[in-house]
């Protein structure tokens, strides 16, 4: 016969035995379930079910949020990147405008078409440009503001996604000459970037559901 052990029930104070091979049992006196544990003092401690469930649901949560904190630094770094090449996409639309006919280029143009396709106008136009230059009219120098361009929520040139679709569009139109494959040289890192930072934001939001308890 398995030995008894004596113990007190932490819901009611009731003097309770036990097998000490058990693993799970409720107290004679209030009928609450315990859940039997080896404390750290190498002694049988009982514990009410229902606070070892949220005790682990606290750690789920805690866990849930170390994650989270990691991939909203993965997401901000991702986002920093995919920006610093909008940054590269824009400047070169501003310093390749006109070709020397006094017409808008074709990488620029490549640029519109694809914002055309997508919100029905071009979005790059030369009253949007003209706003990251401007000439002084006493020395004649010309000064750069293309923080005033990127500052413009500029439909379908903005988010990390609209410069994957980007890469895509002028993916497939390459054969429209040089200035199409310097624009593609460009975008190239976005390739990879996106389809990574898409990743981290399906996680990210999984995490914050695990921390809500849902």
């Amino acid at each position: 016969m398995n030995d008894l052990i004596p113990l007190h029930c932490p819901s009611c104070g009731g003097n309770i035995q036990v097998e000490n091979q058990l693993e799970k049992i409720y107290c004679t006196h209030c009928g609450t379930q315990l859940l039997l544990r080896m404390g750290s003092d190498g002694l049988l401690a009982p514990l009410i079910a229902r606070e070892m469930a949220a005790s682990a649901g606290l750690m789920e949560a805690q866990k849930a949020q170390i994650t989270a904190d990691l991939l909203q630094k993965q997401i901000q770094q991702l986002e920093a990147q995919a920006q610093r090449i909008r940054h590269d996409l824009l400047q070169y639309c501003r310093d390749n405008q006109v070709d020397g006919w006094g017409r808008e280029t074709k990488g620029l143009k490549l640029v519109n078409q694809y914002t055309r396709q997508v919100t029905g106008s071009p979005q790059l136009t030369r009253d949007i440009l003209r706003q990251a230059v401007s000439k002084n009219p006493v020395t004649g120098e010309w000064n750069y503001h293309l923080q005033a361009v990127e500052a413009l929520n500029l439909p379908a040139l903005t988010t990390a996604e609209d410069m994957y679709r980007l890469f895509q569009f002028v993916l497939k139109n390459t054969d429209q000459g040089k200035e199409a494959r310097q624009v593609l040289a460009i975008l190239q890192p976005i390739a990879s970037i996106w389809p990574e930072l898409a990743k981290k934001q399906q996680e990210y939001g999984n995490a914050v559901e695990k921390m809500a308890g849902r």
